[in-house]
């Protein structure tokens, strides 16, 4: 028996020699890959650290888990000066240049609670700084690398303040008051209770010792959440308050009821924040009832700002308008499946046309904002495409422009609406053709571009029903009408210039017609044969931005051309 207890003796030395110890002072300007160890001031476990230091170090998880240091290894395990100057720093990356997540100071040292910095941090660099006044006997911490707490579908809630959980959709975030989470009082928070209205820091009647923290955009003046705290006899409830934060002051101002943050709340209840700023970014702090260890869900109710495709939808129909949410940020739609072509990707509210029959899905991902790169997905399901009477649907270009063909068996039928586009996007009526009696169809487009030219049907029945077709693209090759190899521009004099040479004496025709469709000027003269270019006076008009011109020579169509006028 004495041999053994010799044995476990020897043991135990031999771990505590092999228990690695980090003084600042020692590794200053080093990186260090652990998960586990003791961290101390210069000092050491049993000194104090010195006037006026300067320390940086960095330490990188050996395992890929988060790093997490915890300062209640002793009742003295923070111990630093009141002076202003005695802070420890903690930066998200190997620089002091990255994101400041957390700091720690005599504010911070408590006799009740123990401080913890868990981050979800790989790398984490740690600067240490001491005023020139008194010093004092530093701080004692363990490492570790842990895990937070899992989440059925989202990230949990997370330990200090600089990094907290953002909430970006409507499922439940989750957390716990025990085990992984301890103390976290920044800034102007105290942490020592007090009692409503006015508790002792303005801010929290409770007393911090196991807090977590969200964050989330304000969609509204008034934002709600639900929670579920279940824990059975070792839940005593949770304490809860929602703030806003001033950057520039470092500064809390409570926005919640001050009574959800003293005393316990469990089961299910909700808590309402008010005086909300629309787009402005706020924080949720929960903590255990005087220490008490509960489980939570928070579920974001109304008023939260969250990565939104918008609502599914259900049409009749090729094109649809998109409805994304954009307080969280700018970002771009995307096609998952079906199809679709976007007028502007970056538009929450974008145009989507060329639909397919049945279900297209389409996905908005957040490109900044307090989401970073989130997403969410919508569902457009197309319920009639193309009517099963229309039927070889095509076109064929000629002399005399674009002809379509297409035929329909309804009886029901009251007339077609023909629409073209540029490019694929954008279309306009260009003309209409009422029911024949055989059921056959046929539309000169007079005036197509030197590119491709994008056709639909829209066809209207007797009673009032419409359906739009699929769209079909027919290039139109210049080389056919004897096009110059230049295009047509306006001269400094804001006149339009239309290169090119006659084979014959002619009458040129100009019409400009808006992306609508509606023509907003036409002018009609006499060439020559002999003329290398003709120039139409504009500088008169009121035209501006995007148009299309279009150039009849003898009433046939000679050339087109999308033009910018400023």
């Amino acid at each position: 028996m004495k041999y053994l207890l010799f044995t476990i003796g020897q043991l135990l030395f031999i771990s505590t020699i092999f228990t690695q110890s980090y003084n600042i002072a020692s590794y200053n300007g080093l990186t260090v890959n652990t998960c586990s160890g003791n961290f101390y001031d210069s000092g050491g476990s049993g000194g104090n650290y010195g006037n006026n230091e300067n320390y940086v170090v960095t330490f990188c998880s050996s395992s890929g888990s988060p790093l997490y240091f915890d300062f209640g290894a002793s009742s003295s395990s923070l111990n630093l000066d009141a002076g202003t100057g005695d802070t420890l720093f903690f930066y998200d990356g190997l620089t002091t240049s990255d994101p400041l997540i957390a700091t720690l100071t005599k504010s911070d040292d408590y006799g009740f609670s123990n401080p913890t910095v868990g981050t979800v941090s790989t790398c984490v660099t740690i600067q240490w700084k001491s005023n020139g006044s008194a010093a004092d006997g530093g701080w004692s911490a363990t490492i570790d690398c842990s895990e937070p707490p899992v989440c059925a579908d989202n990230p949990p809630a997370a330990d200090v303040f600089g990094q907290a959980t953002a909430v970006c959709n409507l499922n439940d975030y989750c957390g716990t008051t025990s085990g992984y989470y301890g103390e976290d009082a920044p800034y102007n928070f105290g942490g020592t209770g007090g009692s409503c209205p006015l508790p002792d820091d303005d801010l929290f009647a409770g007393t911090l010792e196991n807090n977590s923290w969200l964050k989330f955009i304000a969609a509204a003046t008034t934002s709600t959440f639900d929670f579920n705290v279940t824990g059975g006899a070792s839940c005593d409830g949770v304490q809860i308050g929602i703030y806003a934060f001033n950057e520039a002051t470092k500064t809390f101002t409570l926005k919640s009821p001050c009574s959800y943050t003293d005393g316990g709340h469990e089961g299910i209840f909700s808590i309402t924040a008010t005086s909300l700023v629309v787009g402005d970014t706020y924080y949720m702090m929960i903590d255990g009832n005087s220490g008490s260890n509960c489980d939570y869900t928070i579920g974001a109710n109304t008023g939260v700002a969250t990565v939104d495709a918008g609502p599914d939808q259900s049409i009749c129909g090729a094109s649809v308008t998109l409805n994304a949410e954009t307080v969280t940020g700018s970002g771009t739609w995307s096609l998952v499946s079906g199809s679709g072509s976007f007028d502007d990707a970056t538009d929450p509210d974008a145009w989507v046309s060329g639909l397919a029959l049945g279900e297209n899905v389409f996905q908005w991902t957040t490109t900044d904002g307090l989401c970073g790169d989130g997403f969410d997905e919508v569902t457009v399901n197309n319920i009639c495409l193309l009517p099963i009477n229309i039927t070889n649907f095509y076109g064929e270009a000629s002399q005399e422009g674009v002809h379509l063909f297409w035929t329909s068996a309804t009886n029901n039928l009251d007339y077609f609406t023909i629409e073209k586009s540029v490019d694929g996007l954008h279309f306009f009526s260009i003309g209409k053709v009422q029911q024949t009696a055989n059921g056959s169809y046929t539309f000169i487009d007079k005036n197509p571009v030197f590119n491709d030219n994008y056709y639909r049907l829209i066809q209207v029945d007797a009673s009032g029903e419409s359906y739009e077709s699929q769209v079909i693209v027919i290039p139109y090759a210049a080389h056919l009408y004897n096009i110059y190899e230049q295009h047509m521009y306006l001269n400094q004099e804001g006149n339009l210039i239309i290169p090119g040479t006659f084979q014959h004496d002619a009458t040129v025709t100009l019409e400009i017609f808006d992306m609508l469709g509606k023509m907003v000027f036409t002018h009609q003269e006499y060439v020559n044969s002999n003329m290398a270019l003709t120039e139409i006076q504009l500088s008169n008009t009121t035209l501006t931005g995007v148009v299309l011109c279009a150039v009849k020579v003898n009433g046939n169509a000679y050339a087109a051309q999308l033009l910018f006028i400023d």
